[in-house]
């Protein structure tokens, strides 16, 4: 594993959130919760799977920005 000052981050599989969501935790789960449940059955580990967190800049712009953004950088681009 690389050095680096982001954490890792997973997604679950949909059968292990669906085992999740039978147990009640619909929105999300503490982690305490979540390594008691990976330690009674480690098998579940196997589904977690590592992804690339994205964060979209354009998102943290105020909508009126975003918009004259977009149009300038998608609709308008010069051909």
């Amino acid at each position: 594993m690389s050095k680096s000052d982001n954490p890792p981050v997973y997604v679950a599989t949909g059968e292990f959130l669906a085992e999740l969501r039978e147990l009640g935790y619909h929105d999300n789960i503490e982690l305490d919760d979540l390594i008691d449940f990976i330690e009674e059955d480690p098998s579940y580990i196997e589904h977690m799977r590592p992804t690339v967190l994205c964060i979209d800049e354009i998102s943290f712009l105020s909508p009126g920005l975003a918009k004259w953004l977009h149009h300038r950088t998608i609709d308008n681009r010069p051909t």
